[in-house]
């Protein structure tokens, strides 16, 4: 069973852990949950059966760099422009995938959460 406090018509968490992996659990309306059907009531209780997990995988260093880079030059309207549209480019390039699955029991998202909590860190790509 999924619970939470009554204070949103959608309830959940993340995780991230030391190895860069995050770990997201939601439930509640419009989610894939055994309540997204639910009124969108933040005064309804929310709890659900079944929840939705994303597994988010860590940044790569090389999207950070990217990312300080980019936030080191000066307006993107400069002669800068070209240099600052490469830099967008290659971040979306190297931008995480984010699998989400629904319908999950606790049971199936508490090995989810130990399965991605063990999984190898992410390796430097700069």
């Amino acid at each position: 069973m999924f619970s939470g406090p009554e204070e949103s018509y959608r309830k959940g968490f993340s995780m991230t852990f030391y190895n860069g992996w995050t770990v997201s659990v939601i439930w509640g309306s419009g989610t894939y949950s055994s309540n997204r059907d639910a009124e969108f009531d933040d005064k309804v209780p929310c709890n659900a059966t079944l929840a939705e997990v994303g597994i988010i995988q860590p940044k790569p260093f090389i999207v950070e760099e990217l990312e300080k880079k980019q936030s080191q030059l000066s307006h993107p309207f400069t002669l800068q422009k070209r240099e600052y549209q490469e830099l967008q480019n290659k971040i979306r390039e190297n931008t995480p995938e984010i699998k989400v699955d629904g319908w999950m029991t606790a049971d199936k998202v508490a090995k989810i959460i130990y399965n991605v909590s063990q999984r190898k860190g992410r390796k430097e790509n700069v």
